[in-house]
């Protein structure tokens, strides 16, 4: 949890410093994480089920002027309470940078968007490295602006002190409210 603070302190003050007009998107959203069977470890050579979750997201992007705001990086945090087999239910958080692309599609918003970050997982189920990609779909309007999200959540390398853990991308689908700054 202190991390999670601590990197929405850090977003905040860098949100501060790098003001523009409409350069700054921030985003909450609900996904739900699917259920799959993909979770290995590697010391025991075997397969276990990652279960299904929600898993709750923030965001800052800044949009660069020099690709017409087309183009962003951001940060972002995210925490969950997945169900992992042999850990039963735990708490996981990941923070880390961004890299969007915009593409305007009618009066759709598309924003493809790649995610590198550090995941956590409470007590000993270890870390990894969260390595996502996500699809949004925005209806631009003034004010609040909704969004479905679609995409898929990895982790290629991680573990704790007994195993390696990781597991093979998952699906995930859910939707939240955007602001422009």
């Amino acid at each position: 949890m202190k991390k999670l603070v601590s990197t929405f302190m850090i977003l905040f003050s860098v949100i501060s410093v790098v003001k523009a007009e409409n350069n700054i998107q921030l985003s909450i959203a609900g996904n739900y994480m699917f259920e799959v069977d993909n979770l290995y470890f590697a010391e025991i050579d075997r397969y276990y089920y990652v279960g299904d979750a929600f898993i709750f997201k923030a965001e800052a992007d800044y949009y660069l002027e020099g690709f017409n705001n087309k183009f962003g990086v951001g940060i972002y945090a995210s925490i969950g309470a997945p169900w992992y087999d042999g850990f039963e239910e735990t708490s996981m958080t990941e923070f880390g940078p961004t890299l969007k692309w915009k593409f305007d599609i009618n009066e759709f918003k598309i924003i493809p968007s790649l995610y590198i970050g550090y995941r956590s997982y409470e007590g000993e189920a270890g870390d990894g490295l969260g390595l996502n990609l996500s699809l949004k779909a925005q209806y631009p309007q003034e004010g609040f602006i909704p969004f479905v999200d679609f995409g898929f959540l990895s982790q290629p390398a991680g573990g704790n002190d007994a195993t390696d853990i990781t597991f093979a991308p998952v699906f995930i689908i859910g939707g939240g409210i955007s602001i422009e700054l």
